[in-house]
């Protein structure tokens, strides 16, 4: 009742003081006197953003947000009274008696209220609102210069460049936003993004309450479960932790002339977009949720999602599905279990017969969530053996020289194409691919080596084989070419032979055999000697004997005065 008899007395005071002064709205800045009265407006300083009543498309309902002051079409960045809007053109945005700023409505009443305490009854007098031309709405007191209350800090579904999001570790606030719930309506929708830091910390978006996506583990530099991150990701994220007060902001090196805002939908899906002056639109450059992948637990606890496979979920090495039956149904929510117990666990049973475990690395993944750091580790080794001594510890990584462990199930992760974190992930020995490589290995050896061996042997055989046969063709040509130079230059009797001796009549001997067959012209061989040269006497190895006149160098008629008397009779060397 109060708070209704303090909107009327409000409300009459400022419609007095408009109609006399005709002057509802000014500037950049808003005050009890100075109010903004539907369609009214205010622009930033330099014109960037603006302040006032505005109208969704497909609605009738009026709401006080804040938009682009040079974009078309209009583009909502903030949102005062999201879950109460007008019905009519008859509201005001003021400030109260109070210091707080307000909507009011036809019926007298406040529909949104900034919120804040004010110990003081002149509060309205001393507090101004400003809009700058980061798109942040400002309470502040007039005669200190302190901000009592910021847009920035009451986000609805945008994140623009100054904006930052905070999380309370200690008390677990959260300055995150909220999606719209539809396109048309403003109000608060199922869907929130916002840091969780139960662990390391992630970018999380939560639908109803449960994790809906998620951005990977923060490494000090970026988010490791974001594949653009590792180039050129969006304009980059800083991170800064202090009394464990965690606050995320977009880097500072956007250019001034850069036009750009992130954005959770009516849907889910966190954007990012970007304004093309020159095409007069947004662009979208980036969207959280791009393959089935992308949605939180896709392939259940030890499961694995590759997007360029099908189906896309696959159980990890060492695992087999928990649900046969749903898996190959296509749910693959139940995940998968191990095939074979590790050694820590058959060792509480009393078993100690079983070899120690193993870690196979998974490279280029999206490593699982609720991650834990692991301060103790100095290298990778350290991070290894810190993991092996924990029978809970189902995996571990090392990123920026960061050691982290996962305990127990691991679930979302995710095969990248080109980029992503290496995971180690802790498997029964039996379950090492490596055991089966090895014996591959071996059978490939046995097979290898012998026919290596064969095919060089064959190689050798069959280069002495063409070497010999590249002589033998060569001694043949050689021979073929002084008989020709024989028949050529040779003289035949006319009563002693008819016609032309032909070349192929003619017996073929080897150099060696005659060597051999004249006991390598022995003198005990020697006929006689002549003017071309000595005659020698010798036997063919198949008893036929036959005399050989080799010619001597120092003869000057050499072979242009040899005669062949018969074929059967004398052979010439």
């Amino acid at each position: 009742m109060n708070k209704t008899r303090h909107g009327i007395s409000l409300l009459l005071l400022l419609s007095s003081t408009c109609f006399f002064s005709r002057i509802c709205y000014g500037g950049d800045t808003i005050t009890s006197t100075n109010f903004i009265k539907d369609p009214a407006t205010i622009i930033s300083n330099t014109s960037v953003f603006k302040l006032g009543f505005f109208t969704p498309s497909n609605s009738t309902h009026r709401y006080v947000g804040i938009w682009f002051e040079k974009i078309s079409p209009q583009t909502v960045m903030w949102v005062a009274n999201r879950d109460t809007p007008l019905n009519n053109t008859s509201g005001i945005f003021t400030i109260s008696n109070d210091g707080n700023l307000v909507v009011l409505d036809s019926t007298n009443t406040i529909l949104w209220s900034s919120n804040i305490s004010s110990s003081s009854s002149s509060a309205a007098n001393n507090t101004i609102a400003q809009i700058l031309d980061t798109g942040n709405l400002v309470l502040k007191d007039t005669s200190s210069g302190v901000i009592k209350w910021e847009s920035f800090e009451h986000p609805t579904d945008k994140f623009l460049p100054s904006m930052k999001l905070i999380t309370d570790k200690r008390t677990n606030e959260h300055v995150g936003f909220t999606s719209w719930n539809s396109p048309s309506d403003p109000s608060t929708g199922n869907f929130s993004f916002l840091l969780d830091v139960r662990n390391i910390p992630e970018a999380v978006i939560l639908n109803g309450g449960k994790t809906y996506w998620r951005s990977g583990p923060w490494n000090g530099q970026s988010f490791i479960g974001i594949p653009e991150m590792y180039s050129v990701y969006l304009s980059g994220y800083n991170l800064a932790i202090q009394d464990q007060i965690y606050t995320l902001s977009l880097a500072t090196n956007i250019g001034a002339q850069e036009i750009l805002y992130l954005f959770l939908s009516s849907q889910g899906n966190f954007e990012q977009r970007n304004w093309d002056d020159e095409k007069k639109q947004w662009n979208t450059s980036w969207v959280s949720h791009k393959t089935e992948c992308d949605f939180y637990g896709t392939c259940g606890a030890f499961g694995i999602c590759n997007a360029k496979t099908s189906p896309v979920c696959s159980c990890l090495t060492g695992f087999k599905p928990k649900q046969e039956k749903e898996w190959n149904q296509g749910n693959w929510r139940s995940g998968c279990v191990r095939k074979t117990t590790l050694k820590c666990e058959k060792q509480l049973n009393n078993n100690t017969d079983a070899k120690e475990d193993e870690f196979l690395k998974l490279g280029m993944v999206k490593v699982p969530f609720f991650a834990e750091w692991s301060f103790a580790s100095l290298s990778i080794d350290d991070c290894r053996r810190e993991c092996l001594r924990n029978c809970s510890c189902s995996s571990y990584a090392f990123e920026n020289d960061i050691c982290i462990h996962w305990m127990d199930d691991l679930i979302d992760t995710e095969q990248f194409e080109s980029v992503g974190a290496d995971l180690y992930l802790r498997i029964a020995s039996a379950d090492l691919p490596t055991n089966s490589g090895r014996n591959n290995k071996r059978i490939i050896i046995a097979i290898v080596i012998p026919v290596t061996f064969v095919i060089f042997i064959i190689a050798i055989f069959l280069t002495m084989w063409k070497r010999k046969i590249n002589k033998h063709e060569k001694k043949l040509n050689m021979t073929s070419s002084v008989k020709k130079k024989i028949l050529k230059q040779s003289i035949v009797d006319d009563d002693m032979i008819e016609g032309e001796i032909k070349l192929e009549e003619l017996p073929l001997y080897d150099f060696e055999k005659v060597a051999i067959a004249t006991n390598y012209f022995d003198l005990n061989s020697k006929l006689g000697q002549g003017g071309f040269g000595p005659v020698y006497k010798g036997k063919l190895l198949n008893g036929q004997e036959i005399a050989v006149k080799r010619l001597s160098r120092a003869s000057k008629q050499g072979d242009s005065r040899l005669k062949i008397i018969h074929r059967d009779l004398k052979l010439a060397f």
